[in-house]
C-alpha cells in the first residue's frame, strides 16, 4: 500500500472569552458531589460548573437501621466555615448545606436531590423495606428532612443492590420490597417531589427489579452504566463501553445492552438516565494491550490503587511516560498501554463522553448523569454540554464494521482547518477539518503547533512533544477518498 503522510504545521490564536452558549434543559445533565470531596479532594460546591448542569445529586445521606434518614458528615454537610460565606457569629447552618443554598440562589433553574445509601451505606435497605412499619418510617423521615433541609428537592434511592449482592447480601423478596418502598415514598412526598432510583446497569441487576411499578413512583431512573468490570474480574475489561467489542467475560456489559434491557423491563426511553464516570480502572501485570487480558493486580491510581480520577490520567497518564493511547472503533472508548510498566487503563475522555451524550439525544433517552464531579478538570462535563447543545448526526445501533482500507494514490495537495468550539480560561476545545484535495485517496497525518497540553482527544491517535501534536487517523478515517473529510477534536489545558 502506497502511503501519502501530510505534515502540517500550524500555530492559531486562541481567541479569549470565547465561550459555548448552547445548554439545552429538555436533556437532564445531573452532577453527582460527593461529600467527601471537600477534604483530600478540595472539591467544594462553589467549584460545581452549575450553569452545564440541570441537577445536582448530593452524596450521601445515610439510613439508620430503623429506617430514619440522617445526615452522613455533620461537619461536612452543617459545619464547615466559609470565610466568603460564612460568620463565626451567626448560628445557622454551615458547610456543604449553606453552600448549596447559595448555589442555588445563583442559578434558579438548578436542582439539588440527595442521594440515600451508596455501596456503603446499603446494609440497612433489605430489612426496612421489608414491612410496612419499616417502609413508612423510612418515607415520613424522607418527609422530615427535606422540611429540615429544605435547599433539597427530593431524594435518589441508591440501594446497593435489590435481590443481587452487593457490599450486604440482598434476598429474593427485595423485588417487591424495593417497589413497595418507592410507592410509600411517593405517597408520602406527594406529586411535586423529585424520586430517583440508581440501579445496576448489568443484565442481573436489571432483571432483579419490578420496572413496571418502578416507573409508577419516580421521575427518572440513574442507570449505573460503569464499574462493568474491574480488578475483581479475571481479565481487563472496558469500565464503561458504549456497545460490546468482544467482551469475553460479559458481552452485554455495555451502555447500549444495558439501556436496551432496561426499555425491554418496562422503562419509557425518555426515564433513561445513563451514568457517566469521569474515572477510570487501572490494571497491573498486563502483558498486551486490549482488553481480555490476564493481569496481576490493581494499577496506579490517585486515591487507591486501581481507581483513577479523570483530570489525573489527563494530566500525568494519556500520551505521556510510555503510556499510548488507543481507541475502540466499535466500544466507542478510548484505553491506555504502558508495555514497559506492564499496565492497562480503561477510562472515558472527551471522545467517548460525546459518543455516549449523541447516544442519548438519538435515542430520545431522559439525559446523563455523572459519577463524580470532582474528577474532572472541565474537559468531560463540557463535553456533554456541548454534545447535549449541538448534537452530533446520529449513532448507528449498532455500529457498523469498518470497511476494508481503499489503496490509496498519493496525488496532489490536502488541507486542514481547526475550529475553537468552547474556551473556559484555564481550558479550551477546538475541532479538525481534514479534507483531502488529491486526486485520488490519501493516508494523513497532522502535526501542528497548540497551546497548552492536550488532556483528551478524539477520533485520532495523537503525541505531544511541547507544544508540537501529532495527529494521526484511526483504521476507519485515515484513508480519505478524494474530496473526503475527517475531524478530530480535542480539548487543552492552559
Amino acid at each position: 500500500m502506497n502511503t501519502l503522510r501530510n505534515a502540517f504545521f500550524f500555530s492559531f490564536l486562541i481567541l479569549l472569552g470565547f465561550v459555548s452558549e448552547a445548554f439545552s434543559t429538555d436533556k437532564i445533565i445531573l452532577g453527582n458531589f460527593a461529600e467527601w470531596a471537600v477534604y483530600g479532594r478540595d472539591y467544594h460546591v462553589m467549584d460545581i460548573p452549575a450553569d452545564k448542569l440541570t441537577h445536582v445529586n448530593y452524596a450521601f445521606a445515610k439510613v439508620n437501621s430503623d429506617g430514619g434518614i440522617e445526615v452522613w458528615d455533620v461537619y461536612a454537610a452543617l459545619e464547615k466555615h466559609y470565610p466568603e460565606t460564612d460568620s463565626w457569629g451567626v448560628d445557622e447552618i454551615k458547610g456543604n448545606f449553606k453552600q448549596l443554598r447559595l448555589l442555588k440562589e445563583a442559578y434558579p433553574h438548578l436542582k439539588v436531590i440527595v442521594a440515600v445509601g451508596g455501596w456503603t451505606g446499603s446494609q440497612y435497605f433489605s430489612n426496612i423495606a421489608a414491612t410496612e412499619a419499616g417502609r413508612v418510617r423510612f418515607a415520613e423521615s424522607a418527609g422530615s428532612f427535606l422540611e429540615q433541609y429544605p435547599i433539597f428537592d427530593g431524594f435518589d434511592i441508591d440501594w446497593e443492590f435489590p435481590v443481587i449482592d452487593g457490599l450486604t447480601p440482598g434476598r429474593p423478596e427485595d423485588r417487591e420490597s424495593f417497589s413497595l418502598l418507592l410507592a410509600q415514598l411517593r405517597a408520602t412526598l406527594g406529586p411535586d417531589r423529585l424520586i430517583s432510583v440508581a440501579v445496576n446497569a448489568g443484565p442481573k441487576g436489571i432483571a432483579a427489579i419490578d420496572f413496571t411499578e418502578v416507573v409508577k413512583c419516580v421521575d427518572w431512573i440513574g442507570l449505573m452504566s460503569y464499574d462493568f468490570h474491574g480488578t475483581w474480574d479475571p481479565t481487563t475489561g472496558y469500565n464503561s463501553a458504549l456497545y460490546n467489542n468482544n467482551d469475553l467475560l460479559e458481552s452485554q456489559a455495555n451502555l447500549h445492552s444495558a439501556v436496551q434491557n432496561l426499555i425491554e423491563a418496562g422503562v419509557p426511553p425518555e426515564m433513561i438516565v445513563p451514568g457517566i464516570p469521569f474515572y477510570g480502572r487501572s490494571y497491573a501485570g498486563v502483558t498486551a494491550p486490549g482488553i481480555n487480558q490476564p493481569f496481576s493486580g490493581a494499577g496506579p491510581g490517585t486515591y487507591e490503587r486501581g481507581f483513577l480520577d479523570y483530570k489525573d490520567i489527563a494530566q500525568n497518564y494519556a500520551g505521556k511516560d510510555g503510556y499510548k493511547y488507543y481507541w475502540d472503533d466499535m466500544a466507542s472508548v478510548p484505553y491506555l498501554y504502558n508495555a514497559a510498566k506492564q499496565a492497562f487503563i480503561s477510562y472515558d475522555d472527551a471522545g467517548s463522553v460525546g459518543a455516549k451524550a449523541a447516544y442519548v439525544a438519538d435515542k430520545g433517552l431522559g439525559g446523563v448523569m455523572i459519577w463524580e464531579l470532582s474528577s474532572d478538570n472541565g474537559d468531560l462535563v463540557q463535553a456533554i454540554h456541548d454534545g447535549f447543545g449541538n448534537p452530533p448526526p446520529p449513532i448507528p445501533d449498532p455500529p457498523p464494521e469498518p470497511e476494508p482500507d481503499p489503496e490509496p494514490v498519493p496525488v496532489g495537495d490536502a488541507n486542514f482547518e481547526i475550529q475553537v468550539t468552547s474556551d473556559w480560561g484555564s481550558g479550551y476545545c477546538a475541532n479538525i477539518d481534514i479534507t483531502n484535495n488529491n486526486t485520488g485517496s490519501a493516508d494523513w497525518v497532522v502535526t501542528l503547533s497548540i497551546e497548552g497540553s492536550v488532556s483528551s482527544l478524539w477520533n485520532a491517535t495523537w503525541v505531544q512533544n511541547g507544544e508540537l501534536l501529532t495527529i494521526e487517523g484511526l483504521s476507519w478515517n485515515r484513508t480519505l477518498a478524494p474530496g473526503g473529510s475527517a475531524q478530530v477534536g480535542y480539548c487543552a489545558v492552559r
